[in-house]
């Protein structure tokens, strides 16, 4: 009589630990969208003007990510920049290794021809798509984050070798600018400081980057009032059973 109370109190427990409320199914994206202050975007690129700073935003979309680890390129599906800037305009960066159906693997912005794919421009953001290493972190509060990576593409330069936005390139006469093969740098640190670099040339660089928001978070468990219900049923049932030994 005991073994069987002992067997019904384990179950009602197992079952009880094991109800949970029922979870949303989501994909595995999760969007963070970041702010930051840049401190050139108006001004002289790489020099930081108090006077004419001006606030920035954009995205980072993981996947497979859990918060608190590191991630890596393996993670990262795109990364947002939506400025305003004078150096850099609204740009998309997909990782062309991330899924081999993505609409942007082998649709590069530029060639060396200098001919753009038309599908690279679409609501006004320009769209890279890049093979990338990547590295970076974000905190589980969403307080502090990392992010640093490196990709090649093609971009047009003017006369004196300064990269042009995409959205002016329209004021450029084809024998005004060049394309080249250049490295992007993307940055942020714990700081909080951060930083866009072109080839050997810093581009918009700021202070002050956090995580505004954060959309598609792993939902956690939360046990259903029944599941408290059994947990109380299985206790009462271990008391019950003490209290016939005693």
């Amino acid at each position: 009589m005991k073994f069987n109370s002992i067997v019904y109190a384990a179950c009602i427990l197992m079952v009880s630990l094991g109800a949970k409320a029922d979870l949303i199914e989501t994909d595995d994206y999760i969007t963070f969208n970041w702010e930051a202050i840049c401190g050139d975007c108006n001004s002289v690129k790489g020099v930081f003007n108090e006077d004419l700073s001006v606030g920035v935003s954009g995205s980072i979309i993981l996947s497979g990510y859990t918060l608190g680890d590191t991630f890596d390129q393996s993670n990262v599906v795109s990364f947002q920049y939506n400025g305003p800037s004078d150096h850099i305009d609204n740009l998309v960066v997909h990782n062309a290794n991330f899924d081999l159906d993505d609409q942007w693997v082998d649709l590069s912005d530029a060639n060396e021809a200098g001919t753009y794919s038309p599908v690279s421009r679409i609501d006004g953001y320009t769209h890279f798509a890049e093979n990338m290493i990547a590295t970076g972190w974000v905190s589980e509060d969403l307080t502090k984050y990392t992010l640093d990576f490196t990709f090649d593409t093609f971009v047009p330069l003017d006369e004196f070798g300064e990269f042009i936005p995409f959205t002016k390139l329209g004021d450029y006469s084809p024998m005004e600018y060049r394309i080249i093969k250049e490295t992007f740098n993307i940055s942020y640190v714990l700081d909080g400081s951060w930083a866009i670099q072109v080839g050997l040339t810093v581009d918009d660089l700021g202070n002050g980057a956090n995580i505004a928001s954060a959309l598609n978070l792993p939902p956690t468990s939360v046990p259903e009032p029944s599941t408290l219900a059994l947990f109380g049923i299985s206790v009462l049932g271990l008391l019950r059973l003490r209290t016939k030994k005693s």
